[in-house]
């Protein structure tokens, strides 16, 4: 299921629930190498694209980098996201 059909179907569930205080926070995913490995092993039918090559590779604030999407790769999910939001809750706050 696309991500509009996921936000469709949780608007329709949510039909009638007071969304006044709703909010938003918007993460991407990122991975560590050990971070990984471990996925790799415990979830080896993962469809997590863990390719490195495909992302950039960004220093942590504990010292260990993290791959992160790419900033184009980013900009576009969370217009998309952003979108969604703005269409199916209205007057959900995406915080900052």
């Amino acid at each position: 299921m696309s991500c509009h059909g996921k936000s469709q179907r949780c608007a329709n569930v949510l039909k009638g629930v007071d969304l006044s205080s709703l909010t938003f926070e918007l993460i991407q995913h990122r991975f560590t190498r050990p971070a990984k490995r471990v996925i790799e092993q415990r979830y080896p039918k993962t469809k997590l694209d863990l390719d490195e090559s495909k992302r950039k590779y960004k220093w942590g604030r504990y010292g260990i980098g993290k791959y992160v999407y790419r900033d184009e790769e980013a900009q576009e999910l969370e217009e998309t996201m952003r979108s969604y939001i703005a269409r199916f809750f209205p007057a959900a706050e995406v915080c900052e």
